[in-house]
């Protein structure tokens, strides 16, 4: 498991319903089509650099905010290291990224640790 920053571009933002496309001829980020179902992307949407996936494509990335940014920001995931910084006396630690295996095996253990009546703070 990497402990490394995640890198990402973003070629869509949140909320758009146009399909932007990094060109790597152009150098740029162009207006690929316009997507016509009645849908908009739910994340920011965008490629991790220097990837392959099957589809000859880059890895593509899905970037969760708030607030859509913009076509070729570029975004470190690194918010759990940061956001309680300001909070006195609490800290966080990433201790890397899992795959789907390792979430749902989180997920089992979590439910079994919930109904054997383990203390809740909720």
């Amino acid at each position: 498991m990497s402990t490394e920053p995640l890198v990402c571009v973003v070629e869509i933002p949140k909320g758009s319903r146009n399909k932007y496309e990094y060109d790597s001829k152009l150098g740029a980020i162009k207006l690929d089509r316009f997507v016509s179902a009645s849908v908009v992307y739910p994340t920011d949407y965008g490629y991790v650099p220097q990837t392959v996936a099957p589809d000859g494509d880059p890895l593509d990335a899905l970037v969760s905010v708030s607030e859509p940014t913009f076509p070729g920001w570029v975004v470190p995931s690194h918010f759990f290291e940061v956001y309680k910084d300001l909070d006195p006396d609490r800290h966080s630690e990433v201790r890397g990224w899992g795959d789907v295996a390792e979430a749902w095996d989180r997920i089992r253990w979590a439910r079994e640790q919930f109904a054997s009546g383990a203390e809740r703070s909720i």
